[in-house]
Formats: C-alpha cells, structure tokens, sequence
C-alpha cells in the first residue's frame, strides 16, 4: 500500500506546494474536510515557469 498523498489547503503558500511534492507525484486539495482538486508536479512546475 502507497503512503497517503500530502494534502495542502487551498491558499497555501508555493513553498508548502513544493515541500508537499517532494516525495509525491501529486497532493489532494482539501478546502473545508473536502477535496478540492488535485495538484501535480506538472501543476507546480508550469506555474513557477510563468512566474
């Protein structure tokens, strides 16, 4: 069995996003106990690569 995924909250900063990345292809979202979307490593690198 794979460990959990890291869940982030929604108005994270991006340095949370890459340290949750670090040892996982993607983090589930949750905004309030629910899941919100799904970030992936993809996600994290197109965003740094615009800004």
């Amino acid at each position: 069995m794979r460990p959990p995924r890291p869940i982030p909250a929604p108005r994270e900063s991006v340095a949370r996003a890459v340290e949750a990345l670090e040892k996982a292809d993607a983090a589930v979202v949750l905004e309030e106990g629910k899941p919100a979307g799904l970030l992936t490593r993809q996600d994290l690198l197109a965003f740094l690569a615009n800004h």
